[in-house]
């Protein structure tokens, strides 16, 4: 679960800046939503703080900060993806939803600007650097729901580079910018790692997603998401059907109606194998530089087990 005092954080933001009910309420019920989901954002925050050897007295203000720029992120997300319905801002008008991930964004960034006026010896996150994470990861989704400049596993790997790749060193970031000894060489490697994580944790969601045939399926969508571009690639042959409908040459309700057939076939292509090579091989390079980031070895380990555990 979230630590609770993520939670009591977060929730102080919103009674602070959102005095209408209405709106206050709202966004209290997604905060609940990202607790239920258990959210490891501001655990990112928190344990590569003390994993660096971080003695900030606002650390757990910062990785409920982390965790608000992640829901509105979120939030904003699900609406340009129409996907995650069962959510409580997929289930207000979309209009109510924009209004509550922008004000919680606007929220959650003046709230660590002002920290830092108030404490300006103190190393604390700058909003100007947060906000280039947040532009380069817009630039990414504009990319994502157009979606027609992804042709080869590389073009998909640049794009998780840009999409996914910044959210996770936004949380990376809320922790090492308040440490007061932190080098920039370690800066660098930890924006290193972060390249190969946000790979590694967007080929497991994808292969994850590959079998579902629900609103949310990649297949549907006909996106080129990793796993769909080697069986597009790979497999046309063996199994034609994935070329036939993403080339228009079968209905979506065809497709739909061979689910159990298409579901064996992907078991059978060998993706998702050669999806879980591919991030083996990110995890092996994850390891290597992690080893050399110096930090407190039972934090390392703690923050090791927790953040790349799916990924071995």
């Amino acid at each position: 679960m979230m630590d609770s005092r993520f939670i009591k954080e977060m929730k102080l933001v919103v009674d602070q800046h959102f005095r209408v009910k209405d709106l206050n309420d709202f966004l209290k019920e997604c905060i609940d939503e990202k607790v239920l989901e258990n959210s490891s954002w501001g655990e990112n925050t928190l344990q590569l703080h003390y994993m660096l050897g971080g003695t900030s007295p606002y650390i757990y203000q910062l990785s409920a900060f982390t965790e608000l720029l992640i829901l509105a992120l979120d939030i904003i997300d699900d609406l340009t993806d129409q996907d995650n319905v069962h959510k409580p801002w997929m289930q207000v008008p979309h209009t109510i939803a924009l209004n509550a991930s922008v004000a919680i964004l606007i929220a959650a960034l003046g709230e660590i600007s002002k920290l830092k006026e108030q404490h300006s010896d103190l190393p604390l996150p700058l909003t100007g650097e947060i906000n280039t994470f947040l532009t380069m990861a817009a630039n990414g989704q504009h990319e994502d729901i157009v979606n027609q400049s992804i042709e080869t596993e590389e073009d998909y790997l640049r794009l998780i580079q840009t999409k996914s790749a910044p959210l996770l060193a936004i949380s990376c970031y809320m922790g090492y910018s308040a440490v007061k000894h932190c080098e920039q060489s370690t800066k660098d490697k930890i924006n290193e790692m972060v390249l190969h994580w946000s790979i590694a944790a967007q080929i497991h969601n994808d292969v994850n997603d590959l079998i579902r045939f629900d609103i949310k399926n990649d297949f549907l969508d006909k996106k080129r998401t990793f796993p769909v571009l080697y069986l597009l690639s790979e497999c046309s042959e063996r199994f034609p059907i994935f070329q036939d409908y993403y080339q228009g040459r079968v209905t979506r309700e065809y497709f739909l109606s061979q689910k159990e057939a298409v579901i064996q076939q992907i078991l059978q292509s060998g993706c998702v194998e050669y999806c879980k090579v591919v991030q083996g091989l990110y995890y092996n390079e994850i390891e290597r530089i992690m080893s050399s980031i110096p930090g407190d070895p039972q934090w390392k380990k703690k923050f090791m087990e927790r953040a790349f555990s799916a990924y071995k």
